[in-house]
Parts: C-alpha cells; sequence; structure tokens
C-alpha cells in the first residue's frame, strides 16, 4: 500500500499501487488523453473540411469581412461576439489560411484544453486528501481521459462557437476566486479579473454560469468578514461590468443584445433558482454523508432521466421526441454519475478544488432549473441544453475521486493482489466505456437530432451562388444558416428567418415559394431542416411537381445533390 502524502487520508492508494507512474509517465499519459481529445473534436474533417456547425461558417464571414476591412462588421453583430471573431481573425491573420478552414482545427485544440483543467483538479483535489503521487497522477489522467471521450460533452466542445471557449474560461475562474478567498491574495484576484473581463465580451450564457458559480463560491466558503466582502464584491463588480458592457455595447453601436429576453422573461425566477441552490450549498456540509449522495445522485440523474421521458413524450413542446438509439446511449451514464455523486461529500469547503466544482455544478443546476420552470419554449431548452455542459467537468473529477476510493476499500477485502489489479482494470476501463458509448451522440444527423453540424461542399457552393446570384431565394434553415458566410453584414436572424420563410409556409401546406428556391435530395428522405423543429420530410411527388413546374437554373452533383428552381416570370417574390 503506498501511504498517504498530507492532509486529509481517505486510504485511496490500494487501487494504484500495482502501477506506478513517474512523472514523465504522467505527462505522457496526459499527453495521450489531451490527443484523444483533439482527435475526436477533429473528427467532422472526416466529413468536410469545413466547421462542424452552420454558425461556424457564419464566424468565417465575419473574420472575412474583418480582415478586408481592418474592423467588425458591427451592424447586427452580437455584442458576445467580438471576443471569439477576434481571435479567429488573429490566427487566420497569423496563419494566413482561411477561417473556414482553419478554425475546426484551432477549436479542436481549445475544446480538448479542459481536459487537462480536469486533471489539474482531480491530482490537486486527490493531493488534499492525502492521496499517494502515483495515486493523483492516476486520478488526474482518469479525470482528463474521461472528459476527452464524454460523447455529451464533445458535442457542444466540438463546435466553433464561442461557448467552446467559455468552458475553458469558466472553470479557471471559479477555481481562482476559491483559491483567492483561501489565501486572500492580491496575485490571484488579479489573475480572476483577467479571466472575468474575457467573457461578456466573448459569450453571455458563459458569462451568467460564471457570474452564478462565483455568488455560490462565496456563499459555500466559510471565511472572514473581509475576505466574504471581497468576494462579494468580486460578484457584484462582475455583475455590473457584464450588464453595463452588454447593453452599453448594444446602445452605443449597431451591435444588439442576444437572447436577453431568456433572462427579462422570468428574473425573479432566476434569483428564485440561485437562492436556492446557494442555500442548499451553504448547508450541504451539515447534511448527512448519505443525504449529500441521495440528493446529488437524483439531480444528476434527473437529467438522464428527462431524456428518457422526452423519448415518449417532448418535454419542450414542438422540439420533437429523444429517438430511442440516442437514450440508449445516454443511460449507461448513469453509472459514473452515480459514482461522481457518491464521491462529491469526500471533500470539504476547506479545498478550493472541491469549492470550485461544487459551484460549477449549482451555478449548472440552477440555469437548467429556471429553464425547465418558465416556459416550456425552444429558447429554455437551448439554454438547458448548453448549461448542463459545465456540469461534466466536475462530474468527470469526482468520478476519479470516487472510482480510486470505492476500489480502494474494495481492495482491502479481496485477498489477491493479482486479483486487486484485475478489479481495477475492469472498473476503470468500465467507466471510461460508460462515457465513451455516447459519442456517436455527437456525430449523429438528422435522423437523431434537429439540425445537421456538418456542411458539405456541395451545400456551401450552392449557398454561394445564392447569394452571390440571386436578389431573392430561399431554402431550409441549414442552407440560409451558411448563406450568412457570404453576406456577414446582414446576417442576423431575421435575415435568415426571411430567407427560410417561404419554405416552411410551404411544408406546412402553405403555396409554394414565389421565389428561387434551393432544394436538397435528402429533403424527400431525411427532411427539410426547420430549427429548433424536427426535421419534416416532403412528400416526393409534391416535391417532384415543385421541380417540375419551375425552371432549373442551378444544380450540382454533391452525395446529396442541391438544386435551384426558379417559377417562370418570377410572379411573386419572397
Amino acid at each position: 500500500m503506498i501511504g498517504p502524502d498530507r492532509g486529509h487520508s481517505t486510504g485511496a492508494s490500494c487501487l494504484w499501487a500495482p502501477v506506478r507512474l513517474s512523472r514523465a509517465q504522467y505527462l505522457l499519459t496526459l499527453l495521450a488523453a489531451f490527443s484523444v481529445a483533439v482527435a475526436l473534436r477533429m473528427g467532422p474533417l472526416f466529413w468536410s473540411p469545413l466547421p462542424f456547425n452552420p454558425d461556424g461558417i457564419v464566424y468565417a464571414g465575419l473574420v472575412r469581412e474583418t480582415i478586408a476591412t481592418g474592423y467588425l462588421p458591427m451592424d447586427g453583430l452580437p455584442a458576445d461576439s467580438f471576443h471569439f471573431t477576434t481571435m479567429l481573425a488573429i490566427w487566420e491573420t497569423v496563419v494566413g489560411h482561411p477561417s473556414r478552414f482553419l478554425s475546426q482545427p484551432v477549436i479542436a485544440i481549445v475544446g480538448a484544453l479542459p481536459s487537462l483543467v480536469a486533471a489539474v483538479f482531480a491530482h490537486r483535489l486527490t493531493g488534499r486528501l492525502g492521496w499517494s503521487l502515483s495515486g493523483r497522477r492516476l486520478a488526474g489522467s482518469l479525470a482528463s481521459l474521461l472528459l476527452a471521450v464524454d460523447g455529451v460533452y464533445l458535442h457542444r466542445s466540438m463546435p466553433v462557437d464561442e461557448q467552446t471557449v467559455g468552458l475553458l474560461v469558466v472553470p479557471l475562474a471559479a477555481l481562482v476566486l476559491a483559491r483567492s478567498m483561501l489565501n486572500d491574495s492580491r496575485r490571484w484576484y488579479v489573475v480572476l479579473g483577467a479571466l472575468l473581463v474575457s467573457l461578456p465580451p466573448l459569450h453571455n450564457l458563459d458569462s451568467m454560469v460564471a457570474l452564478f458559480a462565483l455568488v455560490l463560491v462565496v456563499c459555500v466558503r466559510r471565511v472572514s468578514v473581509r475576505t466574504l466582502l471581497v468576494g462579494g464584491l468580486v460578484a457584484l463588480g462582475f455583475l455590473g461590468y457584464f450588464v453595463g458592457y452588454s447593453w452599453g455595447i448594444a446602445a452605443l453601436t449597431p451591435a444588439t443584445v442576444i437572447q436577453s429576453q431568456r433572462i427579462s422573461y422570468a428574473p425573479g425566477l432566476l434569483a428564485a433558482w440561485l437562492i436556492l441552490v446557494g442555500l442548499l450549498l451553504a448547508r450541504f456540509s451539515r447534511l448527512g454523508t448519505r443525504t449529500q449522495r441521495l440528493l446529488l445522485t437524483g439531480t444528476f440523474a434527473s437529467f438522464v432521466a428527462i431524456a428518457a421521458v422526452n423519448a415518449v413524450r417532448p418535454v419542450f413542446p414542438g422540439m420533437g421526441t429523444t429517438p430511442d438509439a440516442v437514450v440508449l446511449l445516454v443511460v449507461p451514464l448513469l453509472i459514473p454519475l452515480t459514482i461522481g455523486a457518491w464521491a462529491v461529500p469526500l471533500g470539504d469547503r476547506s479545498m478550493p478544488e472541491w469549492l470550485a466544482l461544487l459551484a460549477l455544478l449549482g451555478a449548472g443546476f440552477a440555469i437548467a432549473g429556471m429553464s425547465f420552470t418558465a416556459t416550456l419554449t425552444p429558447e429554455y431548452y437551448n439554454t438547458a441544453y448548453r448549461v448542463q455542459t459545465f456540469l461534466h467537468l466536475p462530474i468527470a473529477v469526482f468520478v476519479a475521486l470516487g472510482i480510486g476510493t470505492l476500489l480502494d476499500r474494495m481492495g482491502r477485502v479481496v485477498p489477491r493482489q493479482s486479483w486487486r489489479q484485475g478489479v481495477s482494470t475492469v472498473a476503470v476501463v468500465g467507466v471510461v466505456i460508460c462515457m465513451a458509448i455516447s459519442i456517436p451522440v455527437a456525430f449523429a444527423g438528422l435522423e437523431y437530432l434537429p439540425y445537421k453540424g456538418v456542411t458539405t461542399s456541395g451545400e456551401f457552393a450552392a449557398a454561394e451562388f445564392s447569394v452571390t446570384s440571386l436578389p431573392e431565394w430561399t431554402s431550409d434553415d441549414h442552407i440560409s444558416r451558411v448563406s450568412r458566410y457570404f453576406s456577414p453584414g446582414n446576417s442576423g436572424t431575421n435575415t435568415t428567418l426571411h430567407r427560410v420563410a417561404p419554405v416552411f409556409d410551404w411544408i406546412e401546406g402553405g403555396p409554394p415559394p414565389g421565389c428561387p428556391t434551393v432544394v436538397q435530395s435528402s429533403w424527400t428522405t431525411t427532411g427539410a431542416q426547420v430549427f429548433p423543429q424536427p426535421p419534416i420530410v416532403i412528400d416526393d411527388g409534391r416535391l417532384w411537381k415543385y421541380m417540375h413546374a419551375n425552371d432549373r437554373i442551378y444544380s450540382n452533383s454533391a452525395p446529396d445533390p442541391l438544386t435551384i428552381v426558379r417559377p417562370p416570370g418570377l410572379s411573386r417574390s419572397c
């Protein structure tokens, strides 16, 4: 048995006894986990050289115009897109390669970095619990690998999107504040300030999660009145900066604040959820260990339960049901979720890592709770799905902690070391498989998700022809979003809705579009995209009749061919 080094001893050493990692081996293990994370996030390049998500192509258009003019295209630009657009513009300028080809590799690296952050959390937390050096290294390696192969987390850390950067910044901000309050060090507050300043120009939801995490760190941590006051001032200062930046930019520039109605619709409900979670976390350490574990297990399991219920009946009306295949891929997550919930009470609020992880969990629960209790609209569905992503890093760390502790206790009653090694290997491999089995969810197509992530070169070419050659045209949601690459100065949501409205009306039984229409062959199989609703399949005879009643002005030979047809004489406009 490898004895504990220091701090709160859990005796968690037997698990790691068969394996001793040197410093070099530990670094190689982390490099391997990071490489797996990068490779998975580069996966979309197997199907297309373009960014995984249509919004990534829109960002590439913003970058193209920014570099061409030397200024951000402020007209209609969301106030929380400045940071990400600027970052991609810098990368394109330095590398000299168009952002529409460069951004996916860049975001693959950025999206993989939280796996290293998870390793840091696990290594330092287990060190405070008295684990041996080798045990801490293996815990860090396991946490890193679990987050790297988590399919649900992959789905939100793979897109070329500003939230992907926030998934890295927000956990660091929570940790730095926890360390600042523990050490009362001005240097840590400087680091915290640098992290927080970057968030409002980056993403408004990430800023909200960070704000809630800051408040919850202050609520949970028992500190002196002076330190509590400083932490409270940090949270209030960030709130003032967040609000002032967002509405100041909108008032002084042509930029806009998007999705703010999600907060303004029910601010009291949002505050109530924050207060509720804050009170629960403040009293969390006073609850019995069994109560803590039951509370967390039920909360974690509720997310899987919602996905299962949604397979029978839509929780959010109009969003469609969860396919059975997706439910089957997500259900195995209940095993690591239960292990993670069991491990949370092993730490306490004297540990800044534990405090930051608990605050991140609380922030995600509060905003998700508000989303499920406000109004069941697609906007709140999107909020709940996005915010649950921030729960995965804390869960990966606690799963690594739980596996080590549980197997150590089990190892004490297993008579032979070879048996202990076999049990340990099966347990670790098993929990990794439970996480990795959900990877297909990240790459699922229209049969399973309400939108298509990958954009093919043929779709991009059809969108380019439409924008550059036609004064008016219409298509489904996917092609309309992709087209915003070519017209970033008019890339707002209203423009997209204008382009898709004629097709939407026609699909729902209205008159056919009276202007050029980009039609894709898969509309009769997987369906036309009408996000946030599920794709709608158009009857083959109805589409054939429409195609042959109009003039064909464009077609390509893509695997899923696209055709542009135009009504003779253009008697009506879009």
